[in-house]
Parts: structure tokens; C-alpha cells; sequence
């Protein structure tokens, strides 16, 4: 084992003070934050462009063959 990866051992199995903990979950807040605003931006253009409609009817299932 390298000895980096002694360290990230120790530091992945240590426990977090709570501003360690609160300094992790406001970066995980600011990630999901993020992508949250990228996949709304990416819908309200897709949806204004008329394709997120072509994209959910070339989605549905096609209807059973009637014979």
C-alpha cells in the first residue's frame, strides 16, 4: 500500500468535527444546487424550442396491432 493511500484511509475513516460536517454538507448542498439549476435551464429550453413534447411522444409506447 502506498503511503498515500494510508492517508486517505485515515482521513476517510476518522471522525468529522462539526464544522467539518457542516462545511461538507454546504458543498454538497452548492453541487446538487447546481445541477438542479442545469437541468431546469436545459428543460425550459428544450420546452420553449417545442422538443421536450417530441421527446415524450416519440417516447410512449406504440399501440398494439389490431387484427
Amino acid at each position: 500500500m502506498m503511503q498515500y493511500q494510508v492517508y486517505q484511509l485515515w482521513a476517510a475513516e476518522r471522525p468529522k468535527t462539526i464544522a467539518e460536517q457542516r462545511a461538507a454538507d454546504a458543498r454538497n448542498g452548492a453541487i446538487a444546487a447546481a445541477m438542479s439549476r442545469s437541468v431546469s435551464h436545459a428543460t425550459r429550453h428544450l420546452n420553449s424550442a417545442g422538443l421536450l413534447a417530441r421527446l415524450r411522444r416519440s417516447a410512449r409506447p406504440a399501440a398494439p396491432a389490431v387484427s
